[in-house]
């Protein structure tokens, strides 16, 4: 019988150069986001540098200059009510320092606003990483260093500045560390850098994902007006196909029929070479037609239950089942919707005799019809040999067929009859042998059919 309903549009994702282009659309995103937040983490790094030299230059010219040679470690707990200190404190506190110390050329701390964490007479801390800077404050010129993240996860930077003494030489220079509050300015920055980025990532997923989903959409519809007008074209070749070969059709099997009757003992043959392959092209030109239309009947209360079971009777004739077991299987005695009578039994034909075919002289065909909450379900399972992995994703293709004799339009007719009533069809395999062909209908939902007239022809 059938197969799953053809193949979904190719997503825009799949495409190499798509994929290519996100890539290089997102690294240069970032790239321009980090470009731009190095540029102005350097700016404002060399702002930084420049006030912290200029404080660090403010606080050595507040320490007093007849004091400095007499500044020596070997005095324990040194005035830290000293007017030194507290100079040095009013200029941290008014300019968000974290502490200023004043350290004596070998790296000893001699005075500092923060002996909690630097202590009198002990070598400053930074004394190592920061000597190459105190060495160019020692020889004279104010210096600062680099940014950089203190292990706490907070950036540090300092200044440093000459002390200079009456006798003229500057062996005493002051560090100005710069506090959490006055590099606030990079630490908003990077957190808003942070956000920005997170926020246009999101933004560009977005973007992707409306891109692709719009593109889906286009293929989708380019795919459904192609194949309008590939079914336009082929009802109009149809229409002039029937016209032209249904006459002679006509003549070919009344000839035969004639022949038939006027020397029944030399008929030998007819029926089976003439007859009946004049009929079953008559059928297949049918098929076209009944395709290519797009004609409604009229829509009108009918009961699935008694459809199914006089489709049922139809095919019940030894000639067309011969063996076959058909069981009924129905959870309701009656399954009322709104729809176009001949159309639906013309499906339920095609798919009987479908079963048949498939199954040969015998087997199982069970037809069971359920309602599910707001649908109708009906199913149609065979004990046939099933169908191939590579034939179920075309069967509902027009013209496509397995079986010589057939149009490859049954399955097709079938799925814009069930369409058009606002339901689906799709066949799977059988749990253990055969094909099952499900139908769901709504229970409230009218539907306009494409066909005339049931065919019994071989599909």
């Amino acid at each position: 019988m059938g197969g799953k309903d053809g193949s979904p549009a190719r997503s825009l994702l799949t495409e190499r150069w798509m994929t290519a282009a996100i890539v290089v659309i997102t690294l240069l995103f970032l790239s321009i986001n980090w470009y731009y937040y190095n540029k102005t983490r350097s700016a404002l790094d060399d702002e930084f540098s420049i006030r912290l030299r200029a404080l660090a230059s403010l606080a050595a010219a507040s320490v007093d200059p007849d004091l400095v040679d007499t500044l020596s470690p070997e005095l324990a707990g040194f005035g830290m009510d000293d007017s030194n200190v507290a100079s040095l404190d009013a200029i941290a506190l008014e300019y968000d320092l974290a502490s200023i110390q004043v350290l004596r050329e070998d790296g000893i701390v001699l005075l500092t606003t923060r002996p909690d964490l630097f202590l009198h007479g002990e070598l400053y801390p930074l004394w190592n990483m920061d000597h190459e800077e105190i060495l160019v404050a020692l020889a004279g010129t104010p210096s600062s260093t680099g940014l950089y993240r203190s292990p706490g996860g907070g950036y540090i930077k300092a200044g440093y500045a000459p002390v200079h003494s009456p006798s003229g030489i500057s062996s005493i220079v002051v560090a100005a560390e710069a506090d959490a509050d006055f590099l606030q300015g990079m630490a908003g920055l990077r957190a808003l850098l942070i956000v920005a980025t997170t926020v246009s990532l999101a933004g560009l997923a977005i973007f992707i994902w409306l891109v692709s989903k719009a593109t889906g959409s286009l293929i989708r519809t380019r795919e459904s007006l192609m194949h309008a007008e590939t079914l336009a074209s082929m009802g109009r070749m149809a229409a002039g196909i029937a016209h032209e070969v249904r006459n002679p059709l006509f003549i070919i099997r009344s000839s035969a029929e004639n022949l038939k009757k006027e020397h029944p003992g030399n008929a030998k043959g007819i029926d089976e070479f003439i007859i009946d392959e004049v009929d079953r092209l008559n059928g297949i030109l049918t098929d076209y037609l009944l395709f290519a239309r797009n004609e409604s009947t009229s829509v009108i209360e009918t009961d699935l239950v008694r459809l199914l079971d006089r489709s049922i009777r139809l095919v019940s004739d030894p000639e067309l089942s011969g063996k076959i077991a058909i069981e009924t299987q129905y959870a309701v005695d009656q399954a009322t919707i709104e729809g176009e009578e001949k159309k639906l039994q013309q499906v339920f034909l095609n798919l009987l005799l479908n079963a048949f075919q498939a199954m040969g002289e015998s087997g199982n065909l069970t037809v069971s019809l359920e309602r599910l909450k707001s649908d109708y379900v009906i199913e149609f399972d065979d004990s046939g040999p099933g169908i191939p992995e590579k034939d179920l994703e075309r069967v509902f293709e027009p013209f496509y067929t397995t079986r010589p004799s057939g149009s490859g339009l049954g399955l097709a007719i079938a799925r814009r009859v069930v369409e058009n009533h606002g339901g689906t069809i799709i066949i799977t395999a059988g749990k253990n042998k055969g094909t099952v062909v499900t139908i769901k209908l709504p229970v409230d939902r009218a539907g306009s059919g494409d066909t005339d007239e049931p065919s019994i022809d071989n599909r």
